[in-house]
């Protein structure tokens, strides 16, 4: 599947750019997740209580955008940090995708691939064709996801366009995700499996 989704990355990058244009940083403070993106890019109203940013590109019916989320997920603080990939492996792979794109109808996974990368987590990555909710406007539509936990919390990119319209924005959404990234939790140096200061804290004498 890995090799699936390097094949759609070279495809994609076949594909004609966007025009080029300045480019516009964000960051969110509560989470510390930032992003960057063209600046003719608009942020428009979050749909879900975890969408920390919902920006348009300049796409018309295409309905072309890219969704960041975020969710406290502190499950995994007691592991030491170098069980960070196989936490990636055993939470975030196949199943947990099954689970979100129940979400949609008729779903398609063209492609998939673990520890791909989100900022400077272990993530997993699928792209998708799907049909919307039924409470939502009928559209087919494709979109390339990617998830991982970082410290504490869950951060998750989504990128989608219409179906037949996606091979136009494909290279602007990879290159968006490549932007995104979040506040250094651990440090490279650190020694030991947990944070505390056993002798400063008073459990050791």
């Amino acid at each position: 599947m890995r090799k699936t989704l390097h094949i759609l990355a070279f495809f994609l990058a076949l594909t004609p750019q966007l025009a080029q244009a300045d480019y516009f940083v964000w960051a969110d403070e509560k989470t510390g997740l930032s992003a960057s993106f063209p600046d003719s890019w608009k942020i428009i109203a979050n749909r879900q209580p975890n969408d920390i940013l919902t920006v348009a590109l300049p796409s018309g019916d295409d309905k072309a955008l890219c969704v960041l989320r975020a969710d406290t997920d502190k499950r995994f603080l007691i592991y030491p940090n170098r069980y960070r990939k196989d936490i990636q492996r055993a939470e975030f792979s196949k199943p947990y995708w099954d689970k979100y794109n129940a979400n949609y109808q008729n779903v398609q996974i063209l492609g998939y691939g673990d520890e791909t990368g989100l900022g400077k987590g272990y993530a997993s990555t699928e792209m998708i064709t799907y049909v919307t909710p039924p409470d939502e406007p009928f559209e087919n539509r494709a979109a390339i996801m990617s998830v991982t936990n970082y410290y504490d919390k869950t951060f998750m990119a989504e990128c989608s366009s219409t179906q037949n319209a996606y091979q136009k924005y494909g290279t602007a959404f990879l290159s968006f995700m490549k932007t995104v990234d979040m506040k250094k939790a651990y440090h490279e140096l650190t020694i030991g499996d947990h944070p505390r200061n056993f002798i400063n804290n008073g459990t050791l004498e």
